[in-house]
């Protein structure tokens, strides 16, 4: 599942020309801000953004056990003081590792991607039993690969 939301102040009812995309499956989870260059009101979206990273928003953010966007010792280890099955864990592990760049995107992804996100929905909100699930998301995906194979050059 993804999303462009509108974020920050509006004038005359329209967004100021920040957008939050929001992309998360069971594959992954990519949270970008996006600053548009046709925006109208740059000052208010320069805000918005400024209000996302700001100290007290990405206090709150690991507050809740998400890793802020700022690196800030005193942030890390407040991480997780909101939740409470994080209480008494060795939480600075999760600041140890550097993070791998990130692989380049493969043609595919969104669509098999959207394949596990019809798999969840139907663990989720229908019921299927998640064998059977991820056994049908697999099937269309190989399907979805083997057409894609004989169609390259």
């Amino acid at each position: 599942m993804h999303s462009i939301l509108p974020l920050g102040s509006k004038r005359d009812g329209k967004p100021c020309g920040v957008h939050l995309f929001l992309f998360d499956m069971l594959c992954g989870s990519i949270h970008s801000v996006i600053l548009s260059n046709q925006s109208k009101h740059l000052d208010d979206a320069f805000l918005v953004i400024a209000n996302i990273l700001s100290d007290e928003t990405q206090r709150l953010v690991a507050r809740n056990g998400r890793v802020p966007s700022i690196v800030n010792p005193e942030m890390e280890k407040e991480f997780g003081a909101d939740v409470s099955v994080l209480q008494g864990k060795k939480i600075e592990n999760v600041f140890k590792l550097e993070a791998k760049p990130n692989n380049p995107p493969h043609p595919l992804d969104n669509q098999l991607g959207e394949e596990l996100s019809q798999a969840a929905e139907e663990i989720a909100l229908n019921g299927k039993d998640v064998n059977s699930a991820l056994r049908g998301a697999e099937e269309e995906s190989n399907r979805i690969i083997e057409a894609w194979e004989k169609t390259r050059p």
